[in-house]
């Protein structure tokens, strides 16, 4: 049986037995947290593959956990719509404090990750720790913020220690590693 954005977040809550009460307000918190209030009522055919990968999201979140597990999170979206979502995973991993473990063969999306596990035939061969060139643009324009003293809409200091999803193998196609990489 297909169900609604909200039915499908909140069975997630029913099968822990959360109670109703508790279900009528973290369902509407977690669609919001994703951009998707509105979409409540919307059926999967009625929404686009990214809404549908945040409706995912959601009920993975709604029940707080302290570590998400994705398995190729973006392998069905085009490049946009994984981009906005791995936006949006870290974002949320980073305000909920959780730690991100993701899958995949996408060297790009590999490229992302704080930190990579390079895994050949089961067996972790290689683990790299990563710094992005972003996060030390990040860094530069909180150090002038705290400067100036200027606000630039995010009370100077965002947060954001520029960890992200990113998740990189090596060239996996050709060695045919599973990655996986933690936030």
């Amino acid at each position: 049986k297909d169900r609604n954005s909200y039915e499908n977040i909140a069975f997630a809550l029913r099968v822990t037995e959360t109670p109703s009460k508790v279900i009528k307000k973290k369902v509407p918190a977690a669609l919001s947290l994703v951009g998707l209030a509105q979409k409540y009522k919307a059926f999967p055919k009625e929404l686009s593959g990214g809404e549908q990968q945040r409706v995912a999201i959601a009920r993975a979140i709604v029940n707080e956990p302290a570590i998400l597990l994705a398995d190729e999170p973006t392998g069905n979206l085009d490049s946009k719509t994984t981009m906005e979502i791995l936006k949006l995973m870290r974002r949320i991993v980073q305000e909920q404090q959780q730690t991100l473990i993701m899958v995949t063969h996408d060297n790009h999306l590999a490229s992302y990750a704080d930190r990579l596990f390079h895994i050949v035939d089961g067996k972790i061969f290689k683990i790299e720790e990563l710094h992005h060139e972003d996060d030390l643009e990040e860094k530069k324009e909180d150090e002038k913020v705290m400067e100036t003293g200027a606000d630039h809409g995010n009370g100077g200091n965002d947060g954001d220690s520029g960890s992200g999803e990113r998740a990189d193998g090596g060239d996996g196609a050709d060695d045919g590693d599973g990655i996986t990489h933690e936030q």
